[in-house]
């Protein structure tokens, strides 16, 4: 399909279930005298081999890896066959994923290393929006981290990742169009070596904004940056109202008004203050239909994007649990007779 590719990315990462069945626990236990890091790089090592009979270089995600033996590692030639990707999405305590002596083992052993960084999805398995900042300071950090490398690496670059899933049995996570200003802040971020109010301001202007994007706490983003010129825009406008709304309604649901008038004690005793439950309900209504007409939309927008089934999995995931409930507080049947207080 590429017959011009240098490079293939080959996975390697979270190997975590080595040895589980009773054919590999005896070749663990027979060949690698129960050493599953030496289990592993030997299977690296056969993969790397094919690939690189194709005069193609392969990367590896180095996690499996950091704790390795230089000695392992060099007895296998690993530094010829593969080029590690060291990745940390990490915007605290950055330097602390790396165990000690890791990177001057790496200089040991690979002449060239890469990194890699995220522009979306690392945050949180179930966001819809995608916090910016807290996709562009490990830009920055990763700088701080590239300087400070010993001299005889080789360093490639750094890759941006984005999560659109977890893994292929969790939801779908801040879908590209949402994410392109947090990919275009973070390429400016890594481009310029900081990230500063002017370029927030530059990054805004360029992709249609108005005013400054907002960069954390999205759920807040009442559209007054403006809406954006990008390919995508649309999506991601629709995407910030319907995840702002959801945020009310959730602030709705689980706030205090519910929990103090709406009670299940208080209820089934029919002590019930009708003034409110009426208030409520009427709120309950306003925010289901809120949802519904932005449902809508959202359904609108991302037919042209993503298969139905994807669409029906989103609005699913996110939108139905939070309307179920805000329909069972409208339609919550209350008795309005033979009430009973107590002082």
């Amino acid at each position: 399909m590429h017959p011009a590719v240098k490079y293939l990315h080959i996975g390697c990462d979270e190997v975590y279930n080595i040895a589980e069945n009773e054919l590999t626990q005896r070749v663990l236990r027979e060949t690698f005298h129960g050493d599953k890091t030496l289990f592993f790089l030997n299977h690296v090592v056969t993969v790397a081999k094919y690939v690189r009979e194709k005069r193609v270089t392969p990367i590896i995600w180095d996690d499996m890896i950091r704790t390795a033996s230089v000695d392992a590692m060099k007895q296998l030639d690993l530094g010829r066959l593969v080029e590690p990707m060291v990745w940390n999405y990490r915007w605290y305590n950055h330097n602390q994923l790396y165990p000690p002596n890791m990177w001057a083992n790496y200089a040991a052993v690979f002449p060239r290393v890469w990194g890699a960084s995220c522009f979306k999805g690392s945050t949180n398995s179930d966001k819809l929006t995608t916090p910016i900042l807290n996709q562009v300071v490990p830009q920055v950090l990763w700088l701080n981290v590239i300087n400070e490398l010993p001299h005889s690496i080789d360093f490639r670059g750094v890759a941006l990742t984005g999560w659109s899933r977890y893994d292929h049995f969790a939801i779908q996570c801040e879908l590209l169009p949402v994410s392109v200003p947090s990919l275009v802040v973070c390429l400016r971020a890594l481009d310029t070596g900081c990230f500063t109010n002017q370029l927030h301001e530059e990054v805004s202007r360029s992709l249609g904004f108005l005013n400054p994007l907002r960069l954390e706490s999205m759920e807040l983003d009442d559209g007054s940056s403006g809406v954006g010129d990008f390919p995508g825009a649309n999506i991601y406008q629709i995407v910030v109202d319907l995840n702002r709304y959801l945020h009310r309604s959730k602030d709705f649901v689980h706030g205090q008004y519910v929990a103090g008038w709406l009670n299940p004690a208080k209820l089934k005793r029919n002590q019930i203050n009708l003034l409110r439950v009426d208030d409520l309900q009427r709120k309950a209504k306003h925010f289901v239909e809120l949802l519904s007409a932005t449902e809508t939309l959202t359904r609108s927008a991302l037919v042209d994007f993503m298969p139905v089934y994807h669409i029906d999995e989103l609005i699913e995931s996110y939108v139905e649990p939070v309307a179920k409930q805000l329909q069972a507080i409208r339609t919550m049947r209350v008795y309005k007779a033979e009430r009973t207080f107590e002082s």
